[in-house]
């Protein structure tokens, strides 16, 4: 009687086979995983761009447009002051800040900060973090201008080769 089976050299050509599939399945998979990061690390830069300057905008149109209370950038174009009247009486009464950390005491230099006070000094205490990866505007502009009660805002956010910048211009509504 006699019984079929594999040769050595069937086996180890099977095998060799096999194993150049996982090796091709393995390499096809790394490479979509790591285009898949690249893209969700540009979704989340642009998301987070987006986020924040529309955050920014909402408040601003909040703002008192002229007087003491307007808007004011400070320390080179990367902090913005403004006024808003949070209970409704007409008059305002919260002052909101923006700024950009300087890498002491009021914050990591890649933030983009927000704060309530008087002074920054009080703002920072009760600071909340707007976006990270904040980096310098490839433009050289600041990240907050005024001209004539008409608010620029220029951020760029930037993590690893990608890097993103959103501009807007917005007018206080208020008063």
């Amino acid at each position: 009687m006699r019984r079929s089976s594999f040769t050595l050299i069937e086996v180890l050509i099977a095998v060799t086979v096999f194993g150049l599939v996982i090796v091709a399945s393995s390499s096809t998979f790394v490479l979509v995983f790591n285009a898949w990061q690249r893209q969700k690390t540009s979704l989340d830069l642009l998301k987070d761009l987006s986020w924040t300057t529309e955050f920014i905008t909402n408040e601003v149109k909040l703002a008192a447009a002229s007087g003491t209370h307007r808007l004011r950038t400070f320390h080179n174009g990367e902090r913005l002051a403004f006024w808003i009247d949070t209970d409704g009486d007409n008059l305002y009464d919260t002052r909101i800040w923006y700024w950009r950390g300087n890498g002491a005491g009021y914050g990591e230099r890649d933030i983009l900060y927000r704060g309530e006070g008087d002074l920054l000094s009080s703002a920072n205490l009760v600071r909340q973090e707007m976006t990270e990866n904040l980096a310098d505007n490839p433009s050289g502009n600041n990240i907050f201008s005024v001209s004539s009660g008409l608010l620029t805002i220029e951020i760029t956010l930037a993590k690893g080769s990608k890097r993103y910048t959103l501009r807007t211009k917005i007018r206080a509504r208020n008063r």
